[in-house]
């Protein structure tokens, strides 16, 4: 059977809409100058830039290159069609990427490795300006079938996938339709068409290259990831959530990505709504510690039962710490520990709370890097361990939890999120 492949714009094309989007910004900031901005062109604006907006963010990135969360097909496909909209190009490709980007970030074989060079501020605007044309002619269209099986195999997304252009050119027809049925002439459909159709992609696409550029190189870091991850309160706004790309990045499953009151999130809004009346289920949170996998851990260590040592813990006494050698892997017996992390000079801080069934500790054993957070006794506790070479061998004597952590840890993640995947 011959495999279809989703619309290739020619390099011609695709090289004469470098400028495309600055262009049609243009034209609607003119006809708006010359002769008025009706209401309905506003509205259109504002309607498909979070329509299209949120089929990227919450369509594109957070169900389907990380499923996040469980919803309809109907919906499925809904949210990849306002996301073709949007102008990103094949849907499959961007997920792909993504997922990609995930596994390399900030490394080489990283597809979205951008970084603004230059020094001062003239040198910002410059390096901002050459990668800015860098993104726009960066081929997005390139990648392994492989990374996105999960959805080709399914017919309906791989039929939207193909037919992507045609959706954009909708996203970019329905604000003219509107126009014209609301204001009866020519020039209604003409200024729709202008500002809920080019404008908005325009604004889109820039928003999409500063997430791009930016959420590697400017803003806070909560966790340390080993890329170059960064929150930023202004990305936070302008997309919807993508923003807090530390956050995300320490926590890639989770459908939250602003995790406090402060780290606006309107992403994760319309998904909190849209699970309490029942549109999506099974939405995955940015939680320290999972059963599942505590389940799992102690299935896999079962056959070296004998060889972990019961040692007990006094109220404030520190069981691991940050920056130490990772010697051995612990499993709570009785009693609370308290995770605290410390980044960048700032000051040490809570991260989670372990309870009795919690295992810690994996991460610094898998990786021979020091341990990236400190656990402390909250009460009188007995605590499980069992040495590192016990622990690598308990992982090959049990294939499923082996295959679970090197999931779970395939980016080299903290260990706070050792079970972030349940």
């Amino acid at each position: 059977m011959r495999t279809k492949t989703p619309i290739t714009l020619p390099a011609s094309i695709r090289s004469c809409g470098d400028f495309a989007p600055l262009l049609g910004a243009g034209v609607a900031l003119v006809l708006v100058a010359l002769h008025g901005r009706p209401l309905h062109a506003m509205v259109s604006f504002w309607a498909m830039s979070l329509a299209t907006g949120l089929g990227v963010t919450i369509g594109f990135h957070r169900l389907f290159a990380h499923r996040s969360f469980i919803t309809t097909r109907w919906a499925e496909c809904l949210f990849m069609i306002l996301g073709c909209m949007a102008g990103m190009g094949s849907p499959f490709a961007w997920i792909a990427n993504h997922r990609v980007h995930h596994r390399h970030s900030d490394q080489e074989g990283d597809p979205r490795s951008y970084r603004i060079r230059g020094r001062g501020f003239l040198g910002v605007l410059a390096g901002g300006w050459e990668l800015y044309l860098v993104w726009l002619r960066d081929s997005k269209e390139t990648y392994s079938p492989s990374t996105i099986k999960d959805l080709a195999s399914r017919p309906d997304l791989a039929w939207i996938d193909r037919h992507w252009f045609k959706f954009f050119l909708l996203g970019l027809a329905i604000p003219a339709g509107v126009g014209f049925l609301i204001g009866g002439t020519a020039y209604d459909a003409l200024i729709g068409f202008a500002w809920g159709g080019l404008f908005r992609y325009f604004v889109i696409l820039q928003v999409n290259f500063l997430a791009d550029a930016l959420n590697h190189q400017w803003g806070s870091r909560d966790y340390e990831t080993g890329d170059h991850s960064r929150n930023n309160l202004l990305l936070g706004l302008l997309a919807f959530g993508e923003g807090w790309h530390n956050n995300h990045h320490a926590f890639p499953y989770s459908a939250r990505h602003g995790f406090h009151w402060w780290q606006p999130d309107f992403g994760w809004s319309v998904i909190w709504l849209m699970e309490h009346i029942g549109l999506v289920w099974r939405v995955k949170r940015p939680k320290l510690v999972g059963r599942r996998a505590t389940v799992l851990a102690q299935a896999a260590f079962a056959n070296v039962a004998d060889r972990m040592q019961m040692r007990k813990y006094s109220k404030g006494e520190v069981i691991i710490r940050q920056g130490d050698a990772g010697e051995e892997f612990f499993l709570i017996g009785r009693g609370t520990a308290g995770v605290t992390m410390q980044v960048a000079g700032d000051p040490e801080r809570s991260v989670a709370t372990l309870a009795a069934g919690d295992v810690f500790g994996e991460m610094a054993l898998l990786t021979d890097e020091p341990r990236n957070a400190t656990v402390r006794a909250l009460e009188e506790m007995e605590v499980y361990c069992l040495r590192k070479d016990d622990f690598r061998e308990a992982l090959d004597r049990s294939v499923g939890f082996k295959e679970q952590i090197r999931r779970i840890y395939s980016d080299r993640y903290p260990v706070a999120v050792a079970a972030r995947a349940a």
